[in-house]
């Protein structure tokens, strides 16, 4: 079996594959230029995609965001809220 790619939305193996879709098809079908759909390409194994994900970090190693001086949020004495709960 051999990992490939779509490179645009197609039809294979009875379900609609969208662009950017990896799946597996057979080392026969990936051969054959009859085949092989024309818009899939094999992915190769690279060592950044062999490569294990980063460690996330720990909250106190992320720095305190920068707060930027707002002058209408000073002048009406805060952030509006997005929503507000309605009164029944």
């Amino acid at each position: 079996m051999a990992k490939v790619r779509a490179t645009q939305r197609g039809y294979f193996g009875g379900r609609r594959r969208d662009f950017g879709e990896e799946f597996e098809i057979s080392d026969k079908i990936l051969k054959d230029k009859k085949l092989r759909p024309s818009w899939v390409e094999e992915v190769k194994a690279t060592k950044a995609s062999a490569a294990k994900a980063p460690e996330p970090t720990s909250a106190q190693d992320n720095p305190e965001p920068v707060r930027v001086k707002n002058e209408i949020n000073e002048a009406i004495g805060g952030t509006a809220p997005d929503w507000v709960m309605p009164s029944i």
